[in-house]
């Protein structure tokens, strides 16, 4: 798994995504993990999960520097068009 893409704030997808950082992070630490620390897992998500992901990423991995948050408004290149302007977050 290399990229994780969150579509909306939803309880089950924010602690899922939890298990599956702490998941990859143990792997990564395991000898038998099979993982290449350049293996980094991208996860894409709304705006308004990125300080929780970021605090988790943090404090909970031992690896933090092997996830990275990629927030899902920047790969809208035409938001305007999408989201009143109160509403693109």
């Amino acid at each position: 798994m290399r990229v994780v893409f969150i579509t909306h704030i939803h309880g089950d997808h924010q602690l899922g995504i939890i298990k599956i950082m702490l998941e990859r992070d143990r792997l990564v630490e395991s000898k038998f993990g099979g993982f290449d620390i350049k293996n980094k897992l991208y996860i894409v998500t709304p705006t308004l999960m990125m300080d929780y992901l970021e605090d988790v990423r943090k404090t909970a991995l031992k690896y933090p520097e092997m996830v990275v948050l990629v927030p899902s408004n920047d790969l809208n290149p035409e938001p305007d068009q999408y989201y009143g302007e109160d509403e693109y977050v």
